[in-house]
């Protein structure tokens, strides 16, 4: 499992305070094991999140192209 995860401009944030934090919160198993940072969170037009894309952006993510 992979968060996707967009950053104000100027901000940053390191993978495992994200995943630190989500396991302070709730149980271990749902936190993620990836974190995926992008300039924008794909949403489909009703403004949900895009799951589709968001999966494919994860995916991109652990297999880069060379």
């Amino acid at each position: 499992m992979a968060a996707i995860i967009s950053l104000e401009p100027g901000r940053s944030l390191a993978p495992n305070d994200v995943i630190s934090h989500v396991k302070g919160r709730l149980a271990g198993y749902k936190a993620p094991k990836r974190v995926v940072f992008v300039d924008v969170v794909p949403r489909g037009p009703n403004g949900k999140a895009d799951y589709r894309a968001a999966r494919q952006l994860a995916e991109a993510d652990r297999h880069p192209m060379l």
